[in-house]
């Protein structure tokens, strides 16, 4: 007596649900939940790249519903180009950071004594 339960086909009706139902945007809200979150933080903190970050983490994830609902496109598409952006955007921080602050080498000695 074994019971097969086919995922497909519960995954389209739990979709098919939540657009019948009205509430279709909950990747909306969400993404307008971080443009708050982190407009926030830049804001408070006075780090302005926090805003790009934002705009990138909040349209991945309703871009990403939108294709798997309209085009069936199960990849992470949108998730994989916003989250490169930021590795270049920290990669090229971190070489200015390394410019302005060298490793010191062993010849200089640490409390300024020779």
């Amino acid at each position: 007596m074994s019971h097969t339960v086919d995922l497909k086909e519960l995954e389209r009706k739990a979709w098919k649900s939540v657009h019948q139902d009205g509430c279709a945007m909950p990747a909306g809200l969400f993404a307008a939940n971080i443009m708050v979150v982190f407009g926030m933080l830049a804001h408070f903190l006075d780090y302005p790249r926090l805003y790009v970050y934002g705009v990138l983490y909040a349209a991945a994830f309703p871009s990403w519903v939108l294709l798997i609902e309209f085009a069936n496109v199960r990849l992470p598409v949108v998730s994989v180009p916003s989250a490169a952006v930021m590795v270049v955007i920290g990669c090229k921080g971190l070489t200015q950071f390394m410019r302005l602050h060298p490793i010191p080498t062993a010849e200089v000695a640490v409390d300024g004594n020779q």
